[in-house]
């Protein structure tokens, strides 16, 4: 069944185009189609040999859609200093310095194709690399948290059945815990993928579906959850944003509607999309808190944007009424002057490399990765960074980002920003997160005339002073090769431990003149300055569970102690792993007490689980008897 396109837009009053909140209903154009259950990855384990002569990919179309001209709006052409370019990197000798500390240091995944795309999630248990392939099908890697290789190198095609085009993008939705993926479904189809892993196993059987993208080639897709929905970004000179039902995706349910919305264009850059915040975290995000999604704006652009922005934009998903779901915005938030222009607005090939006439392209106009989210006892935040012309003579770094929320009444604010550049050496492809112990880690790549392409690492803990990165810049990969393309990467991913809030960051570097990946394991060592009270934003612990009564009827209750306040779920699950239950809960310090309506549930045994973050396996038998 095909739904009747419903759009209209509301305008408020504003001083200018850019700046008027736009109310956009959603269109409803497409449904989620079911294609079934996959084999098994690990029973498909070494059906992939090598890349053969098949049938290639030779572009992309972001190697089209990126040159397109923008609209010929005059804006500031000034190239202004950068407003808030870091100037002190000499923090080893200061009182309460903090240093990274790398667990390992993995070979990534390998390919023959022009770009990685690489991209991590990170579970309890796995660690999961996906990217591109020269040939009609993504590649999947999967290890153990020891370093153990469980699957060295697939095709999705091997397991899921069905041909892909690439831009693959993986998550690991924590409250679920579960994998999603989502890729390209061919070269020309307006048509997306998304895969859902069955368990908390990537190694196992994977739910497979498809839907048709109206708006046009979903061109460059980034994946995020936020409560009840997934969210996919698009990239394109007209970019979209489409929302799938995530308790569907997650069950094995198709014929759900997708929503889509359309946000405003900007003015001069061709190539534009928006990033959605990633929920990540033990804690939920607020009751009813739409998704957050974002992009900066260049007054370099146009007149129609007067100063550099951040702008803000909120979608309302409505499950139970899907045409009343909303897309508002945007809350524009200044931020500090920055220059997008490295060799032309619209320009591909500007970085320099060592030993080599081909230059780099830094996918400058717009927020890198995924911007992640996650909420603390007093505050929410989100982090993200993009590429900028951060001396203003051509030499890209860092731009980085702290967005907070004090509460639910009030709006999402500047609360910290940098631009990083500690030598005259371009840094881009750039990546952030944050973990509960408010620590921020970067990631991204070097090159310049005396460095081949490679993989640094940097970040800050939540008790330095604000608007630097204080941890000394460490070297992942040093570049031994220049690269034969200028596409480099696309896009890299760095995700926190949801165990321990370690982080992982995978990326491109060049071993010879064609890139291979790497991915990396590391700390942060935590605030030493004793002045500074740190926040308890650890997950609570949760003791003494029971249940009953046992076998269960129509209800269940459950009982158990907490060391602090804190929100929770309570996952029912039944014996091959599928989620039957999913339930928000507050939690006071000390003795809980919950009710959990079972009436629904089929005659069977079942797996309670009070989840968080380091409580991952606490669960016990349920029997349910009508």
């Amino acid at each position: 069944m095909r739904y009747i396109l419903q759009l209209f837009a509301l305008l408020l009053l504003s001083n200018s185009l850019f700046g008027q909140e736009i109310i956009q209903k959603a269109a409803i154009t497409s449904t989620l189609r079911f294609v079934g259950i996959s084999k098994k990855l690990y029973d498909v384990k070494g059906a992939y040999k090598k890349e053969v002569s098949a049938t290639f990919k030779v572009e992309q179309h972001e190697d089209a859609e990126r040159i397109k001209p923008g609209e010929n709006t005059d804006g500031n052409r000034l190239i202004k200093p950068d407003g808030a370019l870091q100037k002190n990197y000499n923090f080893s000798n200061e009182k309460g310095h903090t240093s990274i500390k790398v667990l390992s240091n993995w070979n990534g995944n390998i390919t023959s194709f022009t770009r990685s795309d690489n991209n991590i999630a990170v579970g309890p248990n796995h660690v999961v690399q996906v990217i591109n392939s020269n040939a009609t099908s993504s590649f999947i890697r999967v290890w153990n948290k020891a370093g153990e290789v469980l699957i060295e190198k697939e095709k999705f095609r091997s397991f899921i059945g069905i041909d892909d085009w690439g831009d693959p993008n993986i998550i690991y939705d924590e409250k679920a815990d579960r994998f999603v993926v989502s890729f390209l479904y061919s070269g020309t189809d307006n048509k997306l993928i998304i895969i859902a892993s069955q368990t908390a196993d990537p190694t196992g059987a994977w739910f497979v579906y498809t839907f048709d993208t109206p708006n046009g080639f979903p061109d460059y897709e980034k994946l995020t959850v936020w409560r009840d929905s997934y969210i996919i970004t698009i990239a394109s000179v007209h970019p979209a944003v489409y929302a799938l039902k995530r308790s569907d995706i997650l069950n094995g349910i198709g014929a759900s509607p997708v929503l889509l919305f359309r946000p405003g264009k900007l003015p001069t850059i061709g190539w534009q999309s928006l990033s959605s915040a990633n929920e990540t975290g033990a804690m939920n995000v607020p009751p009813n808190a739409p998704a957050v999604l974002m992009r900066v704006a260049d007054d370099y652009w146009g007149l129609e944007i007067p100063k550099d922005r951040m702008e803000i934009f909120f979608l309302n998903a409505d499950w139970s009424n899907p045409s009343a779901s909303t897309f508002r915005g945007p809350l524009v938030l200044p931020i500090a002057s920055y220059n997008s222009d490295l060799c032309g607005i619209n320009a591909n090939s500007c970085l320099p490399q060592k030993n080599a006439d081909v230059k780099l392209w830094p996918v400058s106009n717009f927020i890198m990765d995924k911007a992640q989210y996650r909420r603390f006892n007093d505050h929410e935040s989100i982090v993200c960074s993009h590429v900028c012309n951060a001396d203003g003579n051509g030499v890209s770094g860092v731009r980085w980002y702290e967005l907070r929320k004090k509460n639910v009444n009030a709006d999402w604010s500047v609360y910290q920003q940098g631009t990083y550049l500690p030598t005259i050496d371009n840094r881009f492809m750039s990546s952030i997160t944050i973990n509960q112990d408010g620590t921020i880690a970067m990631g991204y790549n070097i090159t310049s005339e005396t460095i081949y392409p490679g993989i640094r690492i940097t970040g800050r803990t939540a008790c330095d002073n604000l608007n630097e990165m204080t941890v000394t810049e460490t070297t992942v990969k040093e570049g031994l090769a220049p690269n034969l393309t200028l596409n480099y990467g696309d896009y890299n991913g760095i995700v926190t431990d949801p165990v321990d809030g370690s982080f992982w960051f995978t990326a491109q570097w060049n071993k010879i003149p064609w890139f291979s990946t790497n991915v990396v394991h590391f700390t942060i060592e935590p605030c030493k300055n004793a002045s500074v009270k740190k926040p308890d934003n650890t997950p609570a612990n949760y003791s003494n569970i029971k249940a009953f009564p046992l076998p269960a009827d129509n209800g269940l209750t459950a009982t158990f102690e907490s060391n602090k306040d804190s929100r929770t779920q309570l996952q029912v699950y039944n014996f091959n792993g599928i989620k039957m239950i999913v339930q928000d809960i507050t939690v006071t310090k000390g003795a809980n007490n919950i009710s959990i309506n079972t009436t629904l549930l089929p005659d069977g045994y079942y797996l309670l689980k009070v989840a968080t973050a380091q409580n991952n396996n606490l669960k016990f038998l349920v029997k349910h008897r009508h």
